[in-house]
């Protein structure tokens, strides 16, 4: 009789240990009110440190994990026993009051308009959200900046749009293309394969091409002999 082999024994005992931490990781996040599909986006995420990660800081799901938000996060933050006014709760509510705010139609806030949308939100002391934006401009998860001798509070990628979109304006007042060879030229990420402008509004080469399909079969009627 063939011996045998310990190779399978020793696949069949890795896949049972990777199998069982997937279920502890799948319990855990149950237990806490995350559903099945959510929990394992998080476990593809995480891998085999979700337990301790989520443990540590929940909030960390809203900026990971998509189809989980701020209110989610907060609700296992509540079952894990994360005090209302903890800093993490208060820096993870800082975006949250952005986005709050955006969906206003804002693209930033004053810092005393945050503080107050937050606290009013989060229901955490002034003190505790000034400290947790002044955490959070530090790390670059959100953005100040002076508009109109105001200081203002943005998420990062809204900052950089807005900035992006007044740098084209200035651009336009100043009679510079918005598009063109400078920006191909320069690498720019917006630049390649984008058409150039003439003055008149027509891409360049747009008449030269309507020209040359009158000239060189945009007539297809035959000719009489």
């Amino acid at each position: 009789m063939t011996p045998i082999s310990c190779v399978p024994g020793a696949r069949f005992t890795r896949a049972w240990a990777e199998q069982k931490i997937v279920w502890e990781i799948m319990v855990f996040l149950q237990s806490h009110g995350v559903g099945t599909s959510r929990a394992v986006r998080i476990f593809k995420t995480y891998g085999a440190d979700a337990i301790p990660l989520v443990t540590e800081n929940p909030y960390r799901l809203a900026r990971d994990i998509r189809g989980i938000g701020f209110r989610t996060a907060d609700t296992i933050a509540e079952r894990l026993g994360i005090p209302k006014d903890s800093m993490i709760r208060a820096r993870a509510g800082v975006s949250y009051a952005l986005l709050e705010a955006v969906s206003n139609g804002h693209c930033g806030l004053s810092g005393d308009e945050l503080l107050t949308l937050a606290g009013d939100l989060l229901d955490i002391p002034q003190p505790t959200l000034a400290e947790a934006v002044r955490l959070e401009i530090a790390e670059g998860s959100v953005v100040a900046d002076t508009v109109k001798e105001r200081r203002c509070i943005f998420l990062m990628h809204l900052w950089h749009a807005e900035r992006e979109i007044a740098d084209r304006l200035t651009a336009l007042a100043d009679g510079e293309p918005s598009l063109g060879g400078d920006r191909r030229r320069q690498g720019h990420p917006l630049g390649g394969g984008e058409a150039r402008h003439r003055p008149g509004g027509q891409p360049e080469g747009g008449g030269d091409q309507g020209a040359g399909l009158q000239g060189s079969g945009g007539d297809r009627r035959p000719r009489r002999r």
